[in-house]
């Protein structure tokens, strides 16, 4: 739930203020996103590392696939 609302969240600001800062800008927002998630941390470190929408997507695929 919290992963397609952060994806929602990216694809919004993507919309409104273009990958590039939208992309940056949700990197702060993803603390909040993945507070309390298991293994959260290594989750945040690959976030800060994408660099558009489709990477921020793609880490969070391989979070959901790790998972189950």
């Amino acid at each position: 739930m919290r992963l397609s609302m952060a994806r929602e969240h990216l694809h919004g600001l993507v919309e409104e203020k273009g990958e590039h800062v939208a992309v940056r800008e949700m990197r702060a927002h993803a603390s909040r996103y993945f507070h309390g998630l298991p293994e959260a941390a290594a989750l945040r470190r690959s976030i800060m590392k994408a660099l558009t929408e489709e990477e921020f997507n793609q880490v969070l695929d391989q979070y959901e696939k790790n998972r189950h």
